[in-house]
């Protein structure tokens, strides 16, 4: 990888940002721009038979060069929001990591005016992505603006996802409501709470990382509302009990405990 020249990389990026509104074109010029910057030192993932699969392919082009590119896109996705959707489509449909990286970050910087077609697409992308680092920027990054603008639209997608069959996009709700409370002043737990409450209940292990985190979140937020919500779920039995033996390390004193005992009551 070449070491980046500010001055160059703005050229090379404003020279890309030319074709936004011819996506085929822009496509080929941004992989050239990636294949520049590719970090060929990075060892890829899945070489050894042990690992992973490797599921998409990763230039580990460098963040300063992704962020310049969509820099230059934003001003074009302001005043062309049907070529912008149509630019993320094609970023999306590329089996490369930093085009659906960016396909994220520029759907997430579209006005929520245009939130039929940024659901859409994001119940399609989530649906049928498989790569643990685009989490983040599905739950968070293509959502900016819908979480701000429209919340309703925004638990609307988060409640689909949380209520869907498969873990992959249950992950993406947890990672979302996660994202809501770190990234947000956002102070409405009962309507994080109301969404969660089935998913504490009854949950695939595969997902319990996630949702500790996403309690972890809570209770930094609110100790004595999430112990409240989480003695609530016991009641329902299922897998609240394993939920709450494992969360008592995020509270301090009698709520620790007194969680604790509620989940040994309550096994």
């Amino acid at each position: 990888m070449p070491a980046i020249d500010p001055a160059r990389l703005r050229r090379q990026a404003a020279d890309l940002a030319e074709w936004f509104d011819r996506p085929e074109r822009l496509m080929l010029e941004l992989e050239h721009l990636l294949e520049f910057y590719a970090d060929r030192t990075h060892r890829q993932r899945g070489e050894n038979s042990s690992e992973m699969p490797v599921l998409l392919k990763h230039y580990r082009a460098p963040e300063p060069a992704l962020k310049r590119i969509l820099t230059e896109w934003l001003p074009r996705a302001g005043a062309n929001p049907v070529a912008a959707l149509a630019l993320a489509d094609a970023l999306w449909h590329k089996p490369i990591f930093e085009t659906r990286l960016l396909a994220c970050r520029l759907l997430g910087s579209l006005s929520a005016e245009h939130h039929e077609a940024i659901g859409e697409r994001l119940r399609a992308w989530g649906a049928e992505n498989e790569e643990e680092e685009l989490i983040p920027a599905l739950a968070s990054a293509a959502l900016a603006r819908l979480r701000a603008e429209a919340p309703a639209r925004f638990f609307a997608l988060v409640e689909a996802w949380l209520g869907a069959a498969r873990a992959r996009e249950q992950r993406l709700g947890v990672r979302a409501l996660r994202a809501l409370l770190e990234e947000t002043d956002f102070s409405n737990l009962p309507a994080v709470f109301k969404l969660l409450a089935p998913l504490v209940m009854v949950h695939p292990a595969s997902l319990r990382p996630s949702l500790l985190r996403l309690v972890n979140a809570l209770a930094k937020a609110s100790p004595a509302e999430t112990a409240y919500f989480l003695r609530g779920c016991l009641a329902d039995g299922g897998h609240a009990a394993w939920v709450v033996r494992h969360s008592v390390e995020f509270f301090d004193g009698p709520t620790a405990e007194g969680l604790r005992q509620a989940a040994r009551e309550g096994a």
